[in-house]
């Protein structure tokens, strides 16, 4: 089965969960999204990987953006670049600008994030679209997709657009890393840490980055100046990675 066919199967197998438990757009659309790059990017070994928890907005989002529409498009299209997301212009939305500010870190420069990003794979850990993950159904917030895609693209690094304890000890759990991780608190505020887990084995790096889905947070330079130390040290930068 090659990456395409396996990524249309778990597509198909992620609607029908939402046909199973009635989980609809308003034009009776899968209210899911599956990938946020195209099937061609997941190809192994990946570089990097970007994962976030499941995709946001209300649910006729999911009738402006169908949950087949990646594996329709053009290679080198990416929902960071190319999507216009709720008011937001094409690529403007505060998360996909905070993507394209730490994609520009490990490529050297904002056009080669870019660059980076449309070679990159991208996802969430659950396909199943809610405002916040805390109105995400609870049967729906299985990670398994997530683990599935990590295993599938085999990248060297995964970045996650979120840091919460709970999720980051279920991936690691899932992915069976008994390491200890790296956290860095950021500010006086709970729970606003980056977490680093680095392991011999693939994923070799993961970095949890904190409240990276509101680019107007003052936090946010502080988030990026803590990647870009940890990339300088790890050395994963300007295509090293």
């Amino acid at each position: 089965m090659t990456t395409r066919e396996y990524l249309e199967v778990l597509n198909s197998s992620c609607a029908e969960r939402c046909a199973e438990t009635n989980y609809w757009t308003p034009a009776r659309r899968p209210n899911m999204r599956l990938l946020y790059s195209t099937p061609e990017t997941f190809e192994p070994p990946a570089r990097i990987l970007w994962l976030g928890k499941n995709p946001g907005g209300e649910p006729d989002d999911g009738d402006r953006h169908p949950h087949d529409v990646p594996f329709r498009q053009r290679r080198g299209w990416s929902s960071y670049l190319d999507d216009d997301w709720g008011r937001f212009r094409r690529g403007e939305h505060p998360m996909q600008r905070g993507v394209l500010a730490a994609a520009s870190l490990f490529a050297g420069g904002a056009d080669e994030g870019r660059a980076l990003l449309r070679s990159s794979p991208a996802a969430n850990l659950s396909p199943y679209r809610s405002r916040s993950w805390d109105y995400l159904p609870r049967d729906l917030r299985d990670i398994s997709v997530g683990e599935s895609l990590i295993r599938l693209a085999q990248p060297r690094v995964v970045v996650l657009l979120f840091s919460e304890s709970s999720l980051w000890r279920r991936l690691m759990d899932t992915l069976d890393r008994t390491v200890s991780s790296t956290k860095i608190q950021l500010s006086g505020f709970p729970g606003y840490t980056f977490r680093e887990s680095v392991c011999g084995e693939g994923p070799e790096y993961v970095f949890g980055l904190p409240g990276f889905n509101n680019q107007t947070s003052p936090h946010n330079e502080t988030v990026l100046k803590t990647l870009r130390e940890r990339i300088a040290l790890h050395d994963l930068s300007d295509g090293r990675a």
